[in-house]
């Protein structure tokens, strides 16, 4: 096997995961970075020094129009959406000033309490999803509740009595009644854009966890919309994680086990995965992304594990299963893809003594990019997708190519012999 020397630079990460945490001391309070074929290359990349922001209990992330990472730091004791630059050499983001802090409950409102689930608007503001207030909150660019007082305009036509914190875009059950569009426990939410030129006309998705419903609203208004996929018509059971491509949206389901999928604009629905496939089995699913080779990923927190799913060309079934992570520290929450669709990604890279895809995350203060003897962990991973460390091409095909020599060397033999003969006559 070809092995790699060590790199002097950070190589770049392809996935960056969160992961349950807990107090200080419990869990995982960090999110990893990851590279495409599932090696980690950085255990840290939120900046953690001692004036940066306590982290605990991460679950949401987003990327800004300015490239900056948007975090929800979810611990009950400090609910902030923290903010951090682009990376630096090491791979490291560090915050954004003064202090990486978007917005507090002290500074948002009483909305924004346990944050979950993060998007942008094609306006610039962010929406967010809060477990204990079960409210989604809109926030400026600049952190601040919008409106600043009350509710989105639709709510406020609609249920004038209601007393709504600031900035909530969407109310809870607990203000408007669930069958009126008030959210009851929400998690992941997605916005999706009209696409329309010249306006920022977007609809939000939100996995309502307690309603068994993953719930539409107008993303600029307010509006409830309806519901695209629930319980009785379509199968769902705790609804978590939603994810978009090539116009469907993609559910996971911690109740149970499975992924779901409905077409938006017929609104045909498909249970994706659902049971053991090649042996792999969901086991309260989180997070999910398309990765940029087409494959569809999602964390398994019970599992301890992010699977990597290949659909069928519809995407409407799976017709593969690879363990892409395995052995995580703690369990994972949400994934965010960083690479663009169509750069590929390789399979999952192993080593001799662990089931296929399993890459471990390396002990403390180890270069991430090594195995335990100091070898590259990157060769056998590139040696997964066909390629050497160096882009060339590896045979992994012995037996088949020393058939295909001695057939070309029977060829040649039988040819010089008949110009032999040919030349006797």
């Amino acid at each position: 096997m070809t092995t790699a020397s060590a790199s002097t630079s950070t190589p770049t990460a392809a996935w960056y995961l969160s992961f349950h945490g807990g107090a200080a001391g419990s869990g995982v309070n960090q999110v990893y970075g990851y590279d495409s074929t599932g090696v980690l290359v950085q255990p840290a990349v939120l900046a953690s020094g001692p004036s940066d922001p306590v982290l605990a209990e991460l679950r949401g992330m987003a990327v800004t129009p300015s490239g900056a990472l948007l975090v929800a730091n979810a611990t009950e004791d400090d609910s902030t959406v923290l903010q951090y630059g682009p990376t630096d050499a090491d791979g490291i983001r560090p915050i954004v000033p003064p202090d990486g802090i978007l917005a507090s409950g002290t500074t948002a409102g009483a909305g924004l309490a346990h944050p979950y689930g993060l998007a942008t608007l094609p306006s610039g503001d962010i929406a967010v999803s809060s477990q204990d207030s079960q409210v989604v909150t809109l926030l400026t660019a600049d952190g601040q509740p919008d409106p600043a007082s009350g509710g989105a305009p639709w709510w406020s036509s609609q249920h004038p009595d209601a007393d709504l914190p600031p900035g909530t875009l969407v109310p809870s059950s607990a203000d408007v009644p669930a069958k009126d569009g008030g959210l009851v426990a929400p998690r992941g939410i997605l916005i999706v854009a009209s696409g329309d030129a010249g306006t920022d006309d977007a609809t939000l998705y939100v996995a309502d966890n307690g309603a068994q419903a993953v719930r539409s609203y107008d993303a600029v208004t307010g509006e409830f919309l309806g519901d695209v996929l629930t319980a009785s018509r379509d199968g769902l059971g705790s609804p978590v994680g939603l994810a978009l491509h090539d116009g469907r949206l993609y559910v996971t389901s911690e109740g149970t086990d499975d992924v779901t999928s409905v077409d938006l604009s017929s609104g045909t629905t498909h249970t994706v995965v659902s049971g053991k496939v090649d042996h792999l089995e969901l086991d309260h699913p989180s997070g999910l992304a398309f990765g940029a080779d087409g494959r569809l990923y999602v964390a398994s927190r019970v599992a301890q594990q992010v699977i990597a799913y290949t659909l069928d060309a519809k995407g409407d079934s799976t017709t593969k299963a690879a363990v892409f992570l395995d052995r995580l520290p703690d369990q994972p929450e949400q994934l965010l893809g960083l690479l663009p669709a169509g750069l590929g990604g390789a399979e999952p890279g192993s080593d001799p003594g662990a089931p296929p895809g399993v890459v471990d995350s390396p002990p403390a203060g180890a270069d991430p990019r090594t195995g335990p003897s100091g070898t590259s962990t990157v060769a056998p991973a590139l040696a997964a997708t066909g390629l050497a460390a160096s882009g060339s091409p590896t045979r992994s095909d012995g037996p088949l190519a020393a058939v295909l020599v001695l057939c070309l060397l029977g060829a040649g033999l039988a040819l010089l012999a008949a110009s032999r003969v040919g030349r006797r006559l």
